[in-house]
């Protein structure tokens, strides 16, 4: 009798390890842990100091915990992957885009800057026309005035 109460208290402590641990990697991968910073990587230490349990019961007693995990982190990893390539394409898409503006804003700047040499040019023009008034101003007011 000893030994069947015994064997279901196993089993009952067995499954109540199994849902702390399964709460932990919960908590661990939204970053809510109490114990851990947001961002820690599940592993199995992570997990034994969340759940409160030493690494050797995991090991011993829950190897279906350490499948899940590597499978998570795989899946993660995979995720994340995915997650980096797709930013990589979008700023692979957000540099041509870049380049084109670039391209167009050095030929405004060319456009521009031929513009302002003839402005340049025009306005020397206009100044020796200003100075050359000047000039036949001052010489009508020279012979008015003999």
């Amino acid at each position: 009798m000893t030994s069947k109460v015994s064997k279901h208290h196993k089993t009952v402590a067995k499954e109540k390890t199994f849902q702390e641990l399964l709460g932990a990697i919960a908590r661990i991968q939204e970053g809510t842990s109490q114990l851990l910073p947001p961002g820690t990587r599940l592993t199995v230490s992570t997990l034994a100091k969340e759940a409160g349990i030493n690494r050797a019961t995991i090991y011993k007693y829950h190897p279906d915990i350490i499948a899940r995990i590597e499978l998570l982190n795989k899946f993660d990893s995979k995720q994340q992957l995915k997650e980096k390539r797709s930013e990589l394409s979008k700023a692979r898409d957000s540099a041509k885009v870049y380049r084109k503006l670039l391209g167009q804003a050095q030929k405004d700047k060319e456009h521009l800057v031929r513009i302002n040499y003839q402005l340049t040019h025009q306005l020397e023009e206009l100044e020796r026309r200003l100075g050359q008034r000047d000039e036949v101003i001052a010489a009508l007011k020279r012979q008015l005035n003999s």
